[in-house]
C-alpha cells in the first residue's frame, strides 16, 4: 500500500504536538485519514496529532492514496524519518509511505528509511473536541504550549517566507479548548486545551484605562 503526502510539512508540522511516551500508545502516532469525499471524488488526507493537550489537523488535498488504504491509520515515525522531513530543505518535498504488514517504509526525496512502524490502535474521534467557536480569546493556556504553535506555524508557512507570524485563539470561555488559527493558512488548524486555575481571569488595574489626570 502506498501513500503519498504532496508536502512534508504536514507530518512536521503534526509532529510538533504528537505524544512521545505516552501510556496511551495510540497518541505515540500521527493519524492520516481519508478526507471526506468531494462531489463523489477523494479528497486527498488529514493528517491530525494530539497529545491530549494540544492538537493540529490539517488537510493535504493532493496527498494520493493506494485503493487497498484503509479509512484511517496510525504512523509513528521513526527519529531518522522526522529528523529528515524536519529540514528546511525537505518541507516542500513529498513524502511517501510504503506500508506493509506492521512496517512503514518513508521516502523523503532521495532518501528512504526504514524506521517506522503502524500502532494498532483507535486513535480519539478528534471531532468530538473541536468545534469552530466564535467566543472571546480568553483564558489560561501553557504559555509554552503556544510557543509550540509558532514552531507548527513555521513548518506550515515557510514557503512564503515571512518572519513573523500571528495566530489566533479564540474560545468560549475560559475552561473550553482553545482553537488556534494560523494567519493566511486555511488548511490547517491547532487545538489548545486550557490549564485550570484557582483565579480569576485579570482585568486591567484601574491605572491603566483613565480618565488620566496630568502630573503636576
Amino acid at each position: 500500500m502506498l501513500i503519498t503526502l504532496s508536502r512534508a510539512a504536514f507530518i512536521a508540522a503534526a509532529s510538533v504536538v504528537q505524544a512521545k511516551q505516552d501510556i496511551r500508545y495510540y497518541l505515540n502516532g500521527i493519524l492520516i485519514e481519508k478526507a471526506p469525499k468531494s462531489d463523489g471524488k477523494d479528497n486527498g488526507l488529514l493528517i491530525v496529532a494530539t497529545d491530549g493537550h494540544r492538537l493540529v489537523a490539517a488537510h493535504d488535498e493532493n496527498a494520493e492514496f493506494s485503493s487497498s488504504m484503509p479509512d484511517s491509520l496510525i504512523v509513528q515515525f521513526g527519529a531518522e524519518s522526522l529528523r529528515s522531513i524536519r529540514l528546511a530543505k525537505s518541507l516542500d518535498k513529498s513524502v511517501a509511505l510504503e506500508v506493509s504488514d506492521a512496517d512503514v517504509f518513508v521516502s523523503v526525496g532521495e532518501s528512504c528509511f526504514q524506521d517506522s512502524k503502524l500502532i494498532d490502535g483507535k486513535f480519539p474521534d478528534w471531532r468530538k473536541v473541536v468545534a469552530d467557536r466564535g467566543g472571546n480569546p480568553t483564558g489560561w493556556y501553557n504559555a509554552a504550549y503556544i510557543a509550540d504553535f509558532e514552531t507548527v506555524a513555521h513548518h506550515l508557512d515557510r514557503f512564503r517566507g515571512k518572519k513573523e507570524r500571528s495566530i489566533t485563539i479564540r474560545a468560549d470561555d475560559a475552561l473550553s479548548s482553545a482553537i488556534i488559527y494560523f494567519g493566511g493558512i486555511d488548511y490547517a488548524f491547532g487545538m489548545l486545551m486550557p490549564m485550570r486555575e484557582d483565579v480569576d481571569i485579570p482585568s486591567l488595574p484601574a491605572w491603566a484605562v483613565g480618565p488620566f489626570k496630568k502630573a503636576a
